[in-house]
């Protein structure tokens, strides 16, 4: 279970805790962003899976990648950051919900400016980016994405609209 809050000090952090045992098993921050949502990968324990959970912010970090063993082994650098000033105008925009695609390998994320992102490690240089988009989704924020099947995906957005959408996920690309 990964939960997000603040702390005694008005700090936001982030806990995993193990459920089965009552207890929490590690606790950190969340970093400068203001944290909108945490959501945990299906795929968790898929080795191919580059994200245990990620987190949703503002427009200073919008999209967090946290892995459990990268905030254990390298707590100085517990996590990577995802990468959409390409598009967005190079302007800092917010992301408003996330779930991740059913094989957990990408994150599909809404963003304020109406677009959808499908993000994950590029193959080229490892870094967290924008692997393909569904540009101009809604008009105004998209507020929340879920997936609807293997193939589907559901969308709201501030235009009062939610949207089906058929998609096939091809490991890094929408076909």
């Amino acid at each position: 279970l990964v939960t997000y809050g603040g702390s005694t000090d008005q700090r936001a952090r982030i806990c995993i805790y193990d459920w089965r045992a009552g207890t929490v098993r590690f606790q950190f921050p969340a970093g400068p962003s203001t944290v909108s949502m945490v959501r945990h990968s299906p795929a968790v324990h898929d080795p191919a899976c580059k994200a245990a959970f990620v987190q949703c912010g503002d427009r200073s970090v919008p999209i967090t990648f946290w892995d459990h063993d990268r905030v254990l082994a390298r707590p100085d650098k517990p996590a990577r950051h995802g990468s959409v000033l390409k598009w967005t105008e190079k302007k800092p925009r917010a992301a408003t919900c996330c779930c991740f695609t059913a094989d957990g390998r990408a994150v599909i994320v809404a963003m304020e400016t109406g677009d959808i992102f499908f993000m994950g490690e590029s193959d080229k240089d490892k870094l967290i980016t924008v692997l393909d988009r569904i540009p101009r989704a809604h008009r105004g924020s998209a507020l929340a994405v879920c997936l609807a099947g293997d193939d589907e995906l559901l969308s709201a957005g501030e235009d009062g609209l939610v949207c089906l959408w058929g998609f096939r996920w091809a490991g890094s690309r929408l076909h």
